[in-house]
């Protein structure tokens, strides 16, 4: 980790240290000010900070990516389960029509397997 000291431009304070907030990308800067120059061990320390806060934010990220992934997964599983909903009837419709034939006919029993195997590609062909 790298960080800057050094006096700080017309400032009531002399001392500056500016350490980057970094953990697999770059997301800022922490900039301290001090009327008295920075030790060995207070650098260490507020550069371990620094660490720290960073993969915070890391972390933060990745957690919301996978809350907006979960929500996503959500809504597919909904939307899929409203597609089958409104695929069953027609299905259902169709499968009557094949064990029914014998007494519907099949010229009627093949008008009934068009009519909803259309509905059903309209509903297909809505979702693509």
């Amino acid at each position: 980790m790298t960080s800057y000291v050094g006096t700080a431009p017309k400032s009531q304070h002399k001392y500056v240290l500016s350490i980057p907030l970094t953990h697999n990308k770059h997301y800022g800067v922490i900039t301290i000010h001090s009327s008295s120059d920075f030790s060995e061990e207070e650098v260490a320390l507020l550069e371990k900070l620094s660490s720290n806060i960073a993969f915070a934010l890391s972390a933060y990220e990745v957690s919301e990516d996978r809350r907006r992934v979960v929500e996503q997964l959500a809504m597919n599983l909904t939307q899929f389960d409203e597609a089958a909903d409104r695929l069953r009837n027609p299905l259902a419709a169709i499968i009557g029509a094949v064990e029914v034939k014998d007494m519907l006919g099949s010229e009627r029993a093949l008008q009934i397997i068009g009519e909803h195997a259309r509905r059903i590609k309209e509903e297909l062909d809505k979702r693509t």
